[in-house]
Formats: C-alpha cells, sequence, structure tokens
C-alpha cells in the first residue's frame, strides 16, 4: 500500500490542481478560484520535494535526492519563476481604468502607477499569479518527480475530475440553470473560455484510456467511459463552434493514432475495448446535440453546424476591424502592452466613431488572439508564452529524435504536435489559449506529452 501510495498518489493530487479550475468557474470569483489553487499548490510543492514517484526500487530518500538536483539543473525552474516575478509585479502595478476628467468634461484611460513597469487592469491581476504558482508543482512535478505510469496515472486524474465538472455542467444545462445557460452562449464578446480546457481534458482522456488498457488498470478504465462523456459535454457547453470543431477534430486524430500505433502495445481485447468506448463517447455526443434546445448557445451552435456555417455573418468584418484596434494599441505601448485586461476600453478610445458603432456592446475581445496578446503584453510579455513552449518544445524533439527508431509510439508520444495544432488554429479567432484558467492544463498537457520519451541522462543513469 505505502509503494502504491508513493508511485501514484502525487499523480492524483497534481491531477487534482490541474483540474480545479473547471470544478470552480462557474459558481466561484476570482478570489476563491486563486486561493484554491495557492493551497494546493504548496502541498503539491512539498509533495513534489518529499514524496515523488520512486522509480524501480528506489528508496525514498534516493527518489528526494534524484527529484531535488534534476530541479536545480532544470531551466524551466528558473523561467518559471521568472514569469512568476514579472505577474507579481504586474499586479502590483494595476489601476487601469475609465476616468474622468472634470477640467475637461471627457473620459480618458488611467495609466498604470509606474509607467515602465507592466500593468493590470484591477481583478485581471490574482488568477494569473495563482495559476503560474500552480504551474511550478504541476509542470516541474510532471518533468522532474513523475515515473512513466505515474504520468498516466497524472491522465487519468486529471480526465477524471474533469469528467465529473462536465457531466454536472452538462445536467445543469439540460435543466436549464440560468449560470451555465448564460456561460454557454459563447457569443464572441466574452466567452466562457473554459471549452477549451475541456477539450485538452479530452485529449488527456484518449492518452488515459490507451495507457490503462496497455497497464491493465480495469477499474479506473471503467470510469474513464462517463469521464470521457462529461468532457464532451463541457467542450460542447462551453466552446465557440470553431473550438469544438477543432478538439473534435484533434480528438479524432488522437484516436485513430492510438489504434494505429498501440497495435503491437495493446492485444485485441484491449483495442476492442478502446472501440466500445469511444462509439460509446459519440453516442452521448450525438443524444446532448438532439436534445438542446434551438435557442440556447448550444442549439444554435448545433443548427450552424448543421447549415455548415462555423462562423456568423458579421464575424469577418469585425474581425478585421477589431485586429485594426488591436494592432493601434500595441504600436502605441510596442514592449509592456497597454495592460492585461485593457483590450476592451483600447476598442472604446482607439476604434474610430464608425468602427465603434459597427462593434458589438460588451465586446471585450479581439478576434485575434495573437493581436490581443501582443495589444495587452506588448513585446515583453508575449516573450514569455514564446519561451515557456520552446523550453517544452526542445524537450519534446530532443528526447524523441534521440529515441525515435527504439521507441513504441504510443498516444501520448503523438499529444503533443496535435494539441498544438489544435491550439494554434484555435488562437486564430479568439484568444482562450492565453487565458489562465485554460494555460494551466493546457501546458500540463504540453509538458507530459515532452516528456514522454526518457532522457539520455535518465537512461544512462539506469544502466550505470
Amino acid at each position: 500500500m505505502q509503494k502504491l501510495i508513493s508511485k501514484y498518489a502525487l499523480a492524483a493530487h497534481l491531477g487534482l490542481i490541474t483540474a480545479a479550475p473547471l470544478f470552480l468557474f462557474p459558481y466561484c470569483s476570482t478570489g476563491w478560484i486563486a486561493a484554491t489553487l495557492f493551497w494546493l499548490s504548496a502541498l503539491g510543492a512539498i509533495w513534489v520535494v518529499m514524496e515523488p514517484s520512486r522509480i524501480g526500487d528506489e528508496m525514498p530518500h534516493n527518489a528526494r535526492e534524484r527529484v531535488i538536483k534534476t530541479l536545480v539543473r532544470d531551466p524551466v525552474a528558473y523561467f518559471l519563476l521568472a514569469a512568476l516575478g514579472y505577474a507579481v509585479i504586474r499586479v502590483c502595478n494595476g489601476g487601469i481604468g475609465m476616468h474622468y476628467d472634470f477640467a475637461a468634461k471627457s473620459w480618458s484611460i488611467k495609466e498604470a502607477a509606474w509607467e515602465y513597469l507592466p500593468g493590470c487592469v484591477d481583478g485581471h491581476g490574482l488568477l494569473p499569479i495563482a495559476v503560474l504558482t500552480a504551474m511550478l508543482p504541476v509542470v516541474l512535478g510532471i518533468r522532474n518527480a513523475l515515473g512513466k505510469k505515474a504520468r498516466i496515472a497524472y491522465a487519468l486524474t486529471v480526465t477524471i475530475l474533469a469528467g465529473a465538472a462536465g457531466l454536472f455542467y452538462g445536467f445543469e444545462f439540460l435543466t436549464n440553470d440560468a449560470t451555465i445557460l448564460n456561460l454557454s452562449i459563447c457569443d464572441y464578446a466574452e466567452p466562457a473560455f473554459m471549452g477549451m480546457a475541456f477539450g485538452v481534458a479530452l485529449l488527456l482522456g484518449t492518452v488515459a484510456m490507451f495507457g490503462a488498457n496497455e497497464y491493465r488498470w480495469i477499474k479506473p478504465e471503467l470510469l474513464l467511459v462517463p469521464a470521457l462523456i462529461g468532457c464532451a459535454a463541457g467542450l460542447a457547453v462551453f466552446s465557440s463552434l470553431p473550438v469544438l470543431l477543432a478538439f473534435l477534430a484533434a480528438t479524432l486524430i488522437m484516436i485513430v493514432i492510438g489504434f494505429v500505433s498501440t497495435r503491437t502495445v495493446l492485444e485485441g481485447t484491449g483495442s476492442f475495448r478502446c472501440g466500445i468506448f469511444f462509439m460509446t463517447l459519440v453516442v452521448a455526443m450525438g443524444f446532448l446535440a438532439v436534445s438542446v434546445e434551438p435557442n440556447t448557445g448550444l442549439g444554435a451552435r448545433v443548427a450552424a453546424l448543421q447549415e455548415l456555417k462555423v462562423f456568423p455573418d458579421w464575424f469577418w468584418q469585425a474581425r478585421e476591424l477589431l485586429s485594426g484596434v488591436a494592432e493601434k494599441a500595441f504600436k502605441e505601448n510596442p514592449w509592456l502592452g497597454s495592460g492585461l485586461g485593457s483590450f476592451k476600453l483600447d476598442i472604446r478610445f482607439l476604434a474610430g466613431g464608425g468602427i465603434f458603432r459597427s462593434i458589438r456592446p460588451g465586446q471585450a475581445m479581439a478576434l485575434q488572439g495573437w493581436w490581443q496578446l501582443a495589444a495587452e503584453r506588448g513585446v515583453v510579455g508575449s516573450m514569455f508564452f514564446v519561451v515557456g513552449f520552446m523550453f517544452l518544445a526542445w524537450t519534446y524533439v530532443s528526447r524523441h529524435a534521440v529515441w525515435f527508431a527504439q521507441l513504441q509510439w504510443r498516444p501520448l508520444n503523438f499529444l503533443f504536435p496535435v494539441l498544438t495544432a489544435a491550439a494554434v488554429a484555435v488562437t486564430f479567432f479568439e484568444c482562450s489559449a492565453f487565458r489562465s484558467e485554460v494555460l494551466l492544463i493546457l501546458t500540463a498537457a504540453l509538458a507530459i506529452s515532452a516528456n514522454a520519451a526518457p532522457s539520455v541522462k535518465s537512461t544512462q543513469a539506469k544502466k550505470e
């Protein structure tokens, strides 16, 4: 029992941290979500160092020594600390907002207190700090403290927890809960942003399904059936149509890759069970599609899909106008941006009268995620996303290039490119991938796939 806890309990706790925002976002404030992540992350950080997964016949003190050494040498640890420090400076430099000048009798944008430091609109800076704090134990734990089986256990935990949340929200949606119905509209003005997180959980579920079959984990495997249905329900309810189609396509690709790549790993019975589970998922999605009312947000998306109309008529014109506003905001503050959460203010003052009247009321995001990232965060803030992704991409490419011929390719090895393609495609139409609530599970999924192949140093250490 002690060995079982040592192998998988850390993976389960890191999975709980990753899935926590999915449970809390509809009914809890940003402060509650941030506080939950802070407490769970503190315990997770202690757990990563004190009780990491034991590999082979390691004793606990050997595992702790191994993890501490790898953490000290891991450049991602220092990068995450630098990003966390940047986020702390940004939240301390808040105060951006609307300001009325009584002398001039006109409105203007109140700038941050310190002009040459990154800033944010009040209320937008706390959650990014909490998410970066959560990334420290989650991403570093995946990279340095989890073994091969423990990573599959992590994917299982995230999928099961996200699926439980998705099933609850799906039930609330079908019973016409006002909060869930409001969040399900996804009208391109300021969408719920969480559909993409459920989509990432669905992709992790395909990895977990094949991994559970490979290791003969029968009981967790049974939980994956309702979990996958729940993740699909969360994706359908809280996603705009482009996000929904992108992640359904990515899931289909992962399923096909899974059956092809694991034909020498899974026996015929295992492949058959995976096929039955995924057919159940398709049937459940079809039931949800035909049971929704046409006047709901999801009903409108189903109707648009039936007409092969992914984007509304006004979308492309509004996207061009809003991209122009974002470009103006970027050129005014190219290095640090206009401030996190400030784009809805930029629209008021940088859009001309004719443009402003043609933009829908309440618009808070550009319909082009890359331009919004540049406008709000500038070159410096955007570089944190680019450099962070490059660290993970380098780990993925370097490890898989070395072991390309020797690997028994599994779905986890393909998750990185498939998920990257889906996220990049979605970001041409919205900014979900850059939201703090989505960024945690997205980064964790990329990290777990990047480390799917063994490192050369760890292999050499085993031989010695």
